[in-house]
């Protein structure tokens, strides 16, 4: 779905795809700062972590299939944000840039360190854009669409 667009979700160890209701319009900022994380890593760490909370999947849909994007953002969380904050406090801080910018949400993606803000105000996600990519080197603005990615 990377390549075609769409929305899906993702089961098993992500390879077994079932298709979803499209996601609503909205715009989405997304920046990477500097350094990284190892994916091997991050999972050893968070073995240690407990309390953690997880998103809700049957929420998400049902919110996708009402084409409600306030609800859906509610259903959102990473459980790896705060194994990953602990790791790289950069990215704790990346997300508060981007929550200055009032989005809907903001999360970091996977298992870091991008994080990312979904607006419903595209002037909004522009403003956020302009002054963050003027800081970091990799922030990019872009909308969901079933046709494929499209980045500014």
């Amino acid at each position: 779905f990377c390549y075609f667009g769409g929305t899906a979700l993702a089961g098993g160890i992500g390879e077994k795809l079932s298709a979803l209701p499209s996601m609503p319009d909205c715009s989405v900022v997304t920046v990477k700062p500097r350094g990284g994380l190892s994916a091997g890593e991050v999972y050893k760490t968070f073995d240690t972590f407990s309390d953690l909370s997880h998103p809700d999947s049957e929420k998400a849909i049902a919110a996708l299939c009402r084409r409600d994007l306030h609800s859906l953002c509610e259903s959102m969380e990473n459980i790896f944000e705060p194994v990953c904050f602990s790791m790289l406090p950069v990215i704790k801080s990346v997300k508060d840039e981007l929550l200055r910018f009032s989005p809907i949400k903001a999360l970091m993606s996977g298992s870091g360190s991008s994080v990312f803000a979904i607006f419903d105000d595209a002037d909004a996600a522009s403003r956020c854009h302009r002054e963050l990519a003027s800081r970091f080197d990799c922030c990019f603005i872009a909308k969901p669409t079933d046709k494929g990615v499209i980045i500014k």
